[in-house]
């Protein structure tokens, strides 16, 4: 009994059956109609677009022998025959996974001086998942790649392009594949079925091909699975499964979380793993989900209603306190996911997130604090006077220049500042009298016991101008009265 997936099915054979990748096909077909390829190219892009088919397929192209429209394999010649089932001696390709060691490279790299068998022109080398190699792999490649024979064209292929060093991409013409649209899938699905002779629902194809998050491939593996159920009719099952995403309880989890309430997140979280018993199936699902209400909650956009009754019922809260939270739900999330003890650490991160035990003792210690130094400003400020009397009393010999002395404070932190704006003439005496003063105040606002004090002096501007004025006064009064001396002796 032999199983033939439909991905491998109906993998594309010419540059005309690959979906959505339009701007690298046409960039591969004026290279093969001008003979004028680059020997070095990276292929990337997200899983299941097509990067390891199109390299067979330019291999393919590159060794035909009449090639349709001076870019299509034609199937019928030797060379597109020899290459069918890739059985050749002119096309390699290695898993850079498995293989990532400098040893593997360098044996690839001595088969490139080699020629290929006639009547064979090229030799192809793919590198499958090439941001695995190992980095003396890479440097072991460096010169091959920039300078490789006239009769070796090199690919390597990856979803990480990040992850390729720069000396590599620097030999390298880049192509980057696209992701492909939802639309285009669905339409590749109806294809395929039509040729399959099978009727699904148009309904059920667009959400396998939502599910498929814009890959191919895996939109024909869940396509498969609906088709080996329906053999035993059991097609149902698959509906439920393929809906397992649109939950309400994910919608609850959401709603509960942004509601504060731990008790009903907790209970409706531990009811999706007991129904799913998949971590990263619920946590993505619920990723799904918020990422889909916070950009209907910016931009309501398409009809809703799950998101209109949420969006509605939160309308309250802001923007920025919604994201946050959804933020720190998804760190903890894929931190779960790396966890051995995953599911018992996203518990607790709902129980932090959405307890609001942390946020009301915060509220109410700043409540008490403003009330606290309300307080303490409504007491100074009734007792200033009282407070210049018992100065005056336990200081008899600065009562004189306390008269007309303006006595005022402020108040930081942990800090209280006495301020005493005084006339120059008294300015020593109460400096002298400093620790007198402030055990003054620790006795008369005992609240301030735990404060750290301060004594400042400011001299009375106005009594300071005056002062001046009479300076300037007595230096005239002097200076005329030299000169009027000076007149005489004259």
């Amino acid at each position: 009994m032999s199983f033939q997936s439909l991905a491998q099915k109906y993998r594309p054979a010419k540059f005309s059956e690959v979906i959505g990748q339009r701007f690298v096909v046409s960039s591969l077909k004026g290279g093969l109609l001008k003979q004028n390829l680059p020997r070095a190219m990276i292929f990337s892009g997200p899983r299941g677009t097509g990067k390891t088919t199109i390299c067979r397929i330019l291999a393919k192209a590159l060794n035909c022998l009449n090639p349709v429209e001076g870019y299509e394999p034609c199937f019928s010649c030797y060379n597109c025959s020899a290459q069918k089932d890739l059985v050749s001696m002119t096309y390699f390709e290695v898993d850079g996974a498995s293989y990532n060691g400098v040893e593997v490279v360098r044996e690839l790299i001595s088969t490139f001086q080699s020629l290929p068998p006639k009547p064979f022109q090229y030799k192809f080398y793919v590198i499958d998942e090439a941001h695995m190699l190992s980095n003396s792999a890479f440097n072991a490649m460096l010169k091959s790649i920039e300078e490789p024979p006239s009769h070796v064209y090199i690919a390597l292929v990856t979803t990480e392009p990040e992850k390729i060093p720069t000396t590599v991409h620097s030999r390298c013409v880049h192509f980057e594949l696209e992701a492909v649209p939802t639309q285009l899938i669905q339409q590749h699905l109806v294809t395929i079925l039509e040729r399959e002779s099978i009727k699904i629902e148009e309904n059920l194809l667009f959400e396998i091909a939502k599910l498929a998050k814009n890959s191919i491939r895996d939109a024909l593996t869940l396509l498969d699975r609906f088709l080996l159920l329906n053999q035993i009719g059991e097609e149902n099952l698959f509906t439920k499964w393929l809906n397992k995403s649109k939950d309400n309880r994910f919608i609850n989890l959401l709603d509960y979380c942004l509601l504060n309430d731990p008790e009903n997140a907790l209970k409706n979280f531990k009811e999706l793993m007991r129904d799913y018993s998949d971590l990263g199936f619920v946590l993505k699902s619920f990723s799904e989900l918020c990422s889909e209400f916070l950009s209907y909650f910016v931009s309501p956009n398409a009809d809703n209603e799950r998101l209109t009754y949420l969006k509605q019922k939160h309308r309250h809260i802001p923007v920025n306190e919604i994201t946050k939270k959804i933020i720190e739900i998804l760190n903890f999330g894929d931190l779960a996911l790396r966890s051995t003890f995953g599911e018992t650490l996203f518990e607790a991160c709902i129980v932090q997130v959405t307890s609001d035990v942390r946020k009301k003792d915060d509220q109410a210690c700043e409540v008490a604090n403003l009330e606290k130094t309300e307080a303490f400003r409504e007491n100074i400020n009734n007792n200033l006077e009282g407070f210049r009397e018992l100065v005056e009393k336990e200081l008899p010999a600065v009562k004189p220049y306390l008269k007309k002395a303006e006595f005022s404070y402020h108040v930081g932190e942990r800090d209280f500042y006495l301020v005493i704006k005084i006339s120059r003439v008294g300015l020593d005496l109460i400096k002298n009298s400093k620790d007198r003063i402030l055990k003054m105040v620790k006795t008369f606002w005992p609240n301030f016991e735990n404060y750290h004090l301060n004594f400042e002096l400011q001299v009375d501007a106005i009594q300071k101008q005056t002062k001046l004025k009479e300076n300037q006064s007595r230096l005239l009064t002097e200076f005329e009265k030299k000169l009027i001396d000076g007149a005489e002796k004259i």
